[in-house]
């Protein structure tokens, strides 16, 4: 994982990486990838695999070691008790938020949603989605799931969204360039303003 993070830092002066994370050993792998990428922002996507306990010690070391967002880490269902604003580094809902009407349980909780047009639904309820999100005030990533480009083409014309992520594969990936967005190895994109996580650094820095 240090290895992989060092080469897509080498691609780029600015990058912005997203590593996947399960339980074992999440502290260890996020200084490791520190360490290789320094200069790099980090995304944790911990997909619903971390306790509490595991959440407490990886925020104690998040933001001194590059991390900017911290994605979905607890399991949707049993995160009743992570409180807004309290994360040294944001909280981003993934598996947690599907629709606007999940909006009600996630605003109190979390710092940003995810939003993924096969996720929500389509189109139409990733805007409500959207509008609904941005009118709490919570940050917003565009993301997609494995497959096709497509789910892409709405949200990289739409500025309002700080941040974008994809699980897609490399032959999606070069149609995504095609966007202005840039790869950064497997599953990595180095994003532009809008497109970058320095919104929601500099928010929660005024805090």
């Amino acid at each position: 994982m240090a290895a992989e993070a060092a080469q897509a830092a080498a691609q780029t002066l600015a990058p912005l990486l997203k590593i996947k994370l399960d339980a074992e050993m999440a502290v260890e792998r996020i200084t490791a990838v520190h360490r290789a990428a320094p200069a790099a922002r980090l995304i944790l996507d911990a997909n619903e695999s971390w306790t509490p306990s595991i959440l407490q010690a990886v925020c104690a070391v998040a933001a001194e070691n590059g991390a900017v967002l911290i994605e979905q880490p607890l399991p949707a269902g049993a995160d009743q008790a992570l409180v807004r604003g309290q994360s040294p580094v944001p909280i981003c809902a993934d598996e947690s938020c599907h629709t606007h009407d999940d909006l009600a349980f996630i605003a109190p909780r979390y710092d940003a949603v995810n939003i993924k047009l096969d996720k929500c639904g389509g189109l139409t309820e990733a805007i409500a989605l959207y509008r609904a999100a941005r009118a709490l005030d919570l940050e917003v990533m565009v993301g997609c799931m494995v497959g096709s480009s497509s789910p892409w083409h709405p949200p990289c014309c739409s500025p309002g969204s700080p941040i974008m992520s994809t699980s897609t594969d490399r032959c999606c990936l070069r149609k995504i360039v095609q966007t202005g967005l840039h790869p950064l190895g497997s599953g990595s994109i180095r994003l532009s303003p809008p497109f970058g996580a320095d919104r929601l650094s500099r928010r929660r820095h005024d805090r």
